[in-house]
Protein backbone atom coordinates (compact mmCIF):
# COMPACT_ATOMS: atom_id res chain seq x y z
CA UNK A 1 0.00 0.00 0.00
CA UNK A 2 1.07 3.56 -1.04
CA UNK A 3 1.09 6.17 1.23
CA UNK A 4 -2.38 7.66 2.25
CA UNK A 5 -0.90 10.80 1.05
CA UNK A 6 0.26 9.70 -2.31
CA UNK A 7 -0.68 11.46 -5.33
CA UNK A 8 -1.13 10.25 -8.92
CA UNK A 9 2.42 11.34 -11.03
CA UNK A 10 2.91 11.99 -14.46
CA UNK A 11 4.69 8.67 -14.93
CA UNK A 12 2.85 6.39 -13.23
CA UNK A 13 0.30 3.93 -14.86
CA UNK A 14 -3.27 3.55 -13.21
CA UNK A 15 -4.38 0.23 -13.99
CA UNK A 16 -8.03 0.32 -14.26
CA UNK A 17 -11.22 1.14 -16.70
CA UNK A 18 -12.89 4.36 -17.57
CA UNK A 19 -10.93 8.15 -18.55
CA UNK A 20 -9.43 8.45 -15.28
CA UNK A 21 -7.00 5.94 -16.01
CA UNK A 22 -7.09 5.85 -19.48
CA UNK A 23 -6.33 10.08 -19.97
CA UNK A 24 -3.93 9.89 -16.90
CA UNK A 25 -0.55 10.92 -18.57
CA UNK A 26 1.74 8.18 -17.35
CA UNK A 27 -1.08 6.12 -19.37
CA UNK A 28 -0.30 8.27 -22.28
CA UNK A 29 3.51 7.32 -21.81
CA UNK A 30 2.71 4.06 -21.10
CA UNK A 31 1.09 3.35 -24.35
CA UNK A 32 3.27 5.20 -26.53
CA UNK A 33 6.07 3.11 -24.90
CA UNK A 34 4.62 -0.13 -26.14
CA UNK A 35 3.53 1.27 -29.63
CA UNK A 36 6.98 2.23 -30.23
CA UNK A 37 8.22 -1.95 -29.10
CA UNK A 38 4.96 -3.50 -31.16
CA UNK A 39 7.32 -4.50 -34.65
CA UNK A 40 9.85 -6.18 -32.27
CA UNK A 41 6.87 -7.80 -30.13
CA UNK A 42 5.59 -8.92 -33.03
CA UNK A 43 8.94 -10.19 -34.81
CA UNK A 44 9.66 -12.33 -31.94
CA UNK A 45 9.74 -16.12 -31.84
CA UNK A 46 10.35 -17.45 -28.32
CA UNK A 47 8.15 -16.38 -25.16
CA UNK A 48 11.54 -15.71 -23.22
CA UNK A 49 12.31 -12.78 -26.13
CA UNK A 50 8.64 -11.30 -25.24
CA UNK A 51 9.22 -11.47 -22.02
CA UNK A 52 11.89 -9.81 -22.20
CA UNK A 53 10.39 -7.05 -24.09
CA UNK A 54 7.44 -6.83 -21.57
CA UNK A 55 9.59 -6.57 -18.45
CA UNK A 56 12.11 -3.81 -20.46
CA UNK A 57 8.80 -1.37 -20.61
CA UNK A 58 7.84 -2.25 -16.85
CA UNK A 59 11.03 -1.54 -15.68
CA UNK A 60 11.26 1.36 -17.95
CA UNK A 61 8.14 2.70 -15.74
CA UNK A 62 9.24 1.82 -12.48
CA UNK A 63 12.56 3.65 -13.22
CA UNK A 64 10.37 6.81 -14.13
CA UNK A 65 8.21 7.00 -10.67
CA UNK A 66 10.24 5.36 -8.00
CA UNK A 67 7.05 5.50 -5.45
CA UNK A 68 4.25 4.39 -7.98
CA UNK A 69 4.78 2.70 -11.44
CA UNK A 70 1.82 0.54 -11.64
CA UNK A 71 -0.63 1.18 -9.39
CA UNK A 72 -4.63 0.64 -8.78
CA UNK A 73 -7.14 2.44 -6.44
CA UNK A 74 -8.09 0.09 -3.55
CA UNK A 75 -12.43 0.14 -3.76
CA UNK A 76 -13.02 -0.34 -0.17
CA UNK A 77 -10.26 2.20 1.36
CA UNK A 78 -9.55 4.82 -1.52
CA UNK A 79 -5.90 4.02 -1.18
CA UNK A 80 -3.66 3.33 -4.09
CA UNK A 81 -1.94 0.35 -4.01
CA UNK A 82 1.43 -1.09 -6.50
CA UNK A 83 0.96 -3.97 -8.69
CA UNK A 84 3.52 -6.30 -7.78
CA UNK A 85 5.65 -7.98 -10.99
CA UNK A 86 2.71 -9.85 -11.62
CA UNK A 87 0.56 -7.09 -12.53
CA UNK A 88 2.52 -5.13 -14.04
CA UNK A 89 3.92 -7.97 -16.75
CA UNK A 90 0.03 -8.94 -17.13
CA UNK A 91 -0.88 -5.09 -17.74
CA UNK A 92 1.83 -4.38 -19.83
CA UNK A 93 1.26 -7.83 -21.51
CA UNK A 94 -2.54 -7.47 -22.09
CA UNK A 95 -2.02 -3.71 -23.06
CA UNK A 96 0.30 -5.48 -25.98
CA UNK A 97 -1.48 -7.88 -27.22
CA UNK A 98 -5.01 -5.35 -27.32
CA UNK A 99 -2.83 -2.56 -29.31
CA UNK A 100 -1.51 -5.69 -31.91
CA UNK A 101 -4.88 -6.38 -32.20
CA UNK A 102 -6.35 -3.03 -32.98
CA UNK A 103 -3.15 -2.20 -35.68
CA UNK A 104 -3.64 -5.10 -37.60
CA UNK A 105 -7.02 -5.15 -39.83
CA UNK A 106 -7.03 -9.20 -39.86
CA UNK A 107 -6.41 -9.53 -36.54
CA UNK A 108 -9.24 -7.36 -35.36
CA UNK A 109 -11.06 -9.60 -38.15
CA UNK A 110 -10.45 -12.81 -36.07
CA UNK A 111 -10.71 -11.19 -33.04
CA UNK A 112 -14.18 -10.81 -33.80
CA UNK A 113 -15.03 -13.84 -35.31
CA UNK A 114 -13.55 -15.48 -32.07
CA UNK A 115 -16.14 -13.35 -29.64
CA UNK A 116 -18.64 -14.35 -31.98
CA UNK A 117 -18.10 -17.97 -31.22
CA UNK A 118 -17.74 -17.76 -27.68
CA UNK A 119 -20.95 -15.68 -27.56
CA UNK A 120 -22.81 -18.39 -29.58
CA UNK A 121 -21.46 -21.11 -27.68
CA UNK A 122 -22.28 -19.43 -24.07
CA UNK A 123 -26.11 -18.73 -25.63
CA UNK A 124 -26.35 -22.09 -26.74
CA UNK A 125 -25.08 -24.14 -23.26
CA UNK A 126 -27.62 -21.48 -21.22
CA UNK A 127 -30.53 -22.81 -23.35
CA UNK A 128 -29.77 -25.91 -22.43
CA UNK A 129 -28.71 -25.59 -19.15
CA UNK A 130 -32.12 -23.57 -17.81
CA UNK A 131 -35.20 -25.41 -18.94
CA UNK A 132 -37.81 -22.95 -19.18
CA UNK A 133 -41.66 -23.85 -18.03
CA UNK A 134 -42.88 -23.11 -21.81
CA UNK A 135 -40.70 -26.03 -22.79
CA UNK A 136 -42.84 -28.22 -20.33
CA UNK A 137 -46.14 -26.62 -20.33
CA UNK A 138 -49.13 -28.83 -22.06
CA UNK A 139 -46.44 -31.54 -22.31
CA UNK A 140 -48.78 -33.65 -19.30
CA UNK A 141 -52.12 -34.00 -18.57
CA UNK A 142 -53.07 -33.01 -14.88
CA UNK A 143 -55.32 -35.94 -14.77
CA UNK A 144 -52.40 -38.61 -14.79
CA UNK A 145 -51.18 -37.19 -11.25
CA UNK A 146 -54.97 -37.84 -9.77
CA UNK A 147 -55.71 -40.36 -7.08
Amino acid sequence: VLPVNYEVSEHDVICGRGKHAYNNEGNKRFRKMIESSLDRYAATETKLEKSMIVMNIVDTVRAASPNGGFIKQDTRTGLWVELGDNGAREKCGQTIREMMVQKDPKRRAEKRVKRAIRRAKRKAASAVSTPSFEKYAGSYDPSDFEP
